[in-house]
């Protein structure tokens, strides 16, 4: 099966937004949520096009991916 860039991309958009929400609700330490999810590029109040730029590119959404594993592990939810 071969997976196409559009698909991808909107795949990787639907997660990052259920990872920042995750972030967002899940995790209550401002510092995690403000000083490192947000430093992934994710805005405070982000866009579909924040989500999709980020997912576009392989090394935005790699730093994503393990920056909310970084957040779970702050908090503890890993």
């Amino acid at each position: 099966m071969i997976v196409t860039k559009a698909e991808l991309t909107e795949t990787r958009t639907k997660l990052l937004k259920d990872m920042d929400s995750y972030v967002r609700h899940n995790i209550g330490n401002d510092i995690i949520s403000v000083d490192i999810w947000h430093a992934t590029g994710v805005p405070e109040d982000p866009e579909e096009i924040d989500f999709q730029r980020i997912a576009e590119d392989d090394e935005l959404w790699l730093l994503a991916v393990k920056t909310f594993a970084k957040c779970c592990k702050f908090e503890g939810e890993c």
